[in-house]
């Protein structure tokens, strides 16, 4: 069961002919997009460095991670991505988050040395994470 909101409860009823029915409360909790990788160092020699971002499910009281989980079905998310020195390495962005999915991937571009910092924008109706950190890296590029 996946809500609509990262907040707040939802019941859930379950009835089949033959059997009792059965009733739940179900918290819903916040979501979040967070990096798959830590910092990296590559080379513009190297060419492109493939990423992956992950979609997860938050604790309400502390915002951290509780688990990986899908995007919703019925929605996509298109998630914004930056490169803080654009000069050093450029990140594709944005990113579709197709629905039914847990993981997508995106392409850093080396174009010189130095380091730069790819950060993960949170889309509408998500949560940054705890810890923050969560949605950026450094890339180095030698």
């Amino acid at each position: 069961m996946q809500g609509l909101t990262g907040a707040g409860t939802a019941q859930l009823t379950a009835s089949a002919t033959g059997y009792t029915s059965g009733t739940v409360v179900i918290n819903l909790t916040p979501s979040a997009i967070r990096w798959n990788v830590g910092d990296f160092s590559t080379s513009v020699a190297s060419g492109d460095t493939g990423l992956v971002l992950v979609a997860v499910q938050l604790d309400p009281g502390t915002l951290t991670e509780q688990s990986i989980q899908v995007i919703r079905t019925g929605i996509s998310v298109n998630v914004t991505l930056s490169s803080s020195i654009p000069g050093v390495g450029t990140i594709a962005s944005p990113i579709p988050f197709p629905s039914d999915t847990a993981n997508a991937g995106t392409i850093f571009h080396p174009l010189a040395s130095g380091a730069t910092i790819l950060t993960i924008a949170t889309p509408t109706g998500f949560t940054t994470p705890n810890p923050a950190s969560a949605t950026f890296i450094t890339a180095t590029v030698n």
